[in-house]
């Protein structure tokens, strides 16, 4: 498929012709152009396209971070429910014990995973604002 120019996306805008472009970017095109319906009286800014693609960038980003996140809270629940379904399949006694051990140790498990939570959630605002801060 070729690139489209963004006058030839436009007119396929206009035209109520994008049924066989369902794609993203004609999603993004037909926001961007709704939402500039009337063009400003004193003219876009200078940058103004570079700062819609960093915000794009931006909210991309943002949602890929939130997406690698529960794909490795996922894995890391499906990793420990295999072992666990492991251990009882062949030893169910060890199995047990384990139960019972984390049932008494659910207090300090759970401060450790919110101290983790809370040391990640920390370090991203501080490095993200230190990006934005430049």
């Amino acid at each position: 498929m070729k690139k489209l120019t963004d006058e030839e996306i436009q007119k396929l805008l206009d035209e109520q012709a994008v049924s066989s472009f369902d794609s993203i970017d004609m999603k993004t095109y037909q926001l961007l152009f709704e939402a500039l319906e009337e063009a400003p009286s004193e003219g876009l800014p200078m940058g103004f396209a570079d700062q819609v693609v960093r915000e794009a960038a931006h909210i991309s980003l943002k949602r890929q971070i939130r997406y690698y996140w529960l794909l490795i809270g996922a894995s890391i629940l499906i990793a420990l429910s295999a072992s666990m379904a492991i251990i009882f399949f062949y030893q169910q006694p060890s199995a047990i014990k384990i139960l019972a051990w984390l049932a008494e140790a659910r207090w300090i498990i759970l401060f450790g995973l919110l101290m983790f939570a809370l040391v990640q959630v920390a370090d991203y605002r501080l490095v993200n604002r230190k990006q934005t801060s430049h």
